[in-house]
């Protein structure tokens, strides 16, 4: 379902709490509503506003932005200890961390605290204490703006980098994503080699 805001401030939607207005935002679930959108062609301006952090507005956007409202996380199975789930692009990365460490699931928990959302964290390939986002992605679900079809990406063609990936550069304006499969394990894997994270670790007794 799509809704629609006009000439609406930006101050709750952004991590500076700036006061700025977009003349056009939506807020959008999936896939079928980004073709709704794109209907006619894509705008002039457009652009995706997750979580609304590390952007700053210092005007008014006279264009479209899209905001992912769906944060469905579906387990897709599991094999050898590995679980292999798909998380909405709305999901707050932060609430992913935590559905998984209640479960017991390993492979995320070092990037706990980074905020943002599932559908950004691919894009930055966000990373903390040694471990990053590829290290866990499967694949990418996205919109072709272009074309108004979904696509899938297998990691190995997302050119991920140091906060580096293929969204920032060749497919940048061309694609939304929609969602992320990742695969976590039942095994518990501390990654603690990052400076002084064993040491600290060691102090407090041992992860957990």
């Amino acid at each position: 379902m799509i809704r629609e805001f006009h000439q609406t401030s930006l101050r709750g939607r952004n991590s500076f709490g700036v006061e700025q207005h977009a003349a056009r935002l939506a807020e959008f679930e999936n896939a079928e509503d980004l073709r709704t959108l794109f209907g006619n062609g894509a705008p002039e301006r457009w652009c995706v506003l997750g979580g609304g952090n590390n952007i700053l507005f210092t005007r008014d956007y006279d264009g479209l932005l899209l905001t992912p409202v769906c944060r469905q996380i579906t387990p897709l199975g599991e094999a050898d200890g590995t679980v292999r789930i798909r998380v909405d692009a709305g999901v707050e990365w932060d609430d992913l961390v935590e559905w998984a460490v209640q479960r017991g699931l390993w492979g995320i928990e070092n990037l706990s605290l980074i905020p943002g959302t599932a559908g950004a964290a691919p894009v930055q390939n966000i990373g903390a204490y040694g471990c990053e986002a590829k290290d866990v992605i499967e694949q990418v679900h996205m919109f072709c703006v272009d074309s108004r079809s979904t696509a899938t990406l297998d990691a190995t063609h997302c050119c991920f980098g140091y906060r580096e990936s293929v969204f920032k550069h060749e497919l940048r304006g061309r694609v939304v994503i929609t969602a992320v499969d990742i695969r976590l394990s039942r095994t518990p894997r501390p990654r603690l080699g990052y400076g002084d994270v064993e040491r600290e670790v060691e102090a407090r007794g041992g992860a957990t």
